[in-house]
């Protein structure tokens, strides 16, 4: 649902701009974020998390679908 940007795509959080799969699947190792390793997201199930730089790209599309029986693991 919600994802912290990294600094260099942030927009103010009142813009009308939604974060898309090339901004999510672009945060990296490199990435400026706010944090050394990674960014906070908050889920559907209204549950926060640290989601580390250093992610698979198959879990973070995983994470982006909708009961499309992908497998995320718990080590994310």
């Amino acid at each position: 649902m919600l994802i912290e940007a990294p600094m260099d795509k942030a927009v103010h959080w009142m813009a009308p701009v939604d974060a898309d799969e090339e901004l999510v699947l672009g945060i990296g190792p490199n990435s400026k974020t706010a944090h050394s390793r990674g960014v906070n997201v908050v889920m559907a199930n209204g549950s926060a998390r640290f989601l580390s730089v250093n992610v698979d790209r198959k879990v973070l599309r995983a994470l982006m679908t909708i009961n499309a029986n992908d497998s995320v693991g718990s080590n994310w």
